[in-house]
């Protein structure tokens, strides 16, 4: 929920109105910490697929806002074709070993970057954008942050199994605790 309410969506009302038409429904589950809940917002397959759909039309034009295929994904760093309009990627494994800072540049907008697995050399992600409000990354293979990664934004930061030593060299912007959430887990 914060993640939305930091998009500026109208989140509370909004999500009310796509539960009451059932096009949305929220799970609970227990975490293995003690009076830990999750919640999940899911949705039926059939209304996902409709909105990739829609997204994929956007594709056609070249304004794709959105990626979840890694082989989209892939095209855009290789070939640097990031745009303004893309505001999330959501992708479940990233195979190549370099990561464009010239795409990622270009990807002003973008909210929210989640990659659950990754084969990127260290030191080859030099930037990240600012607007982030959501960062997962699994296996993130680099010992930091990048230097220029001003997170003013952000919400919600999980690197799980990385290979972090620390956020960032040196002072960076406070971030404020009760919107932040860190989850590092060190094999």
């Amino acid at each position: 929920m914060q993640i939305l309410k930091s998009c500026h969506f109208g989140a509370d009302i909004g999500l009310r109105v796509l539960i009451d038409k059932s096009l949305v429904f929220i799970s609970v589950k227990n975490t293995t910490e003690m009076h830990d809940v999750k919640y999940t917002i899911e949705m039926h397959d059939l209304i996902q697929d409709m909105g990739k759909y829609v997204v994929n039309m956007q594709k056609d034009s070249g304004e794709c806002s959105r990626l979840w295929l890694s082989e989209d994904f892939e095209e855009v760093m290789v070939n640097n074709k990031g745009t303004k309009a893309m505001e999330a990627i959501w992708v479940p494994y990233f195979n190549k070993p370099c990561f464009s800072k010239e795409s990622m540049k270009i990807m002003q907008r973008l909210r929210m970057l989640c990659i659950h697995d990754s084969n990127c050399l260290a030191g080859s992600i030099e930037y990240l954008p600012n607007s982030l409000r959501c960062l997962v990354w699994n296996n993130y293979p680099c010992e930091s942050l990048p230097e220029n990664f001003e997170p003013k934004t952000l919400v919600h930061l999980d690197l799980s199994f990385s290979s972090l030593h620390h956020l960032w060299m040196g002072t960076k912007v406070q971030l404020d605790s009760i919107f932040f959430s860190l989850t590092i887990a060190v094999l």
